[in-house]
């Protein structure tokens, strides 16, 4: 996946989406006793595609509200 040029959202909530995803794992693990590692990765490949989704739309709003 290329990022766009100038994007400036994408990078961040990327790494929000991250961390907050492995936080999810890890809970989950922990509560339900389950194998840590397969729910860390599970919710890391949540908070990465949900992050690009939200900070592709931020870019978005923010190039179209420069334009005008």
């Amino acid at each position: 996946m290329t990022l766009p040029t100038g994007s400036k959202y994408v990078g961040t909530c990327v790494g929000l989406g991250i961390i907050l995803g492995a936080s999810f794992g890890i809970t989950y693990a922990r509560m339900t006793e389950e194998d840590l590692g397969f729910w860390i990765a599970i919710g890391v490949g949540i908070g990465i595609i949900f992050g690009a989704m939200i900070g592709t739309r931020l870019d978005a709003k923010a190039k179209k509200k420069n334009k005008n």
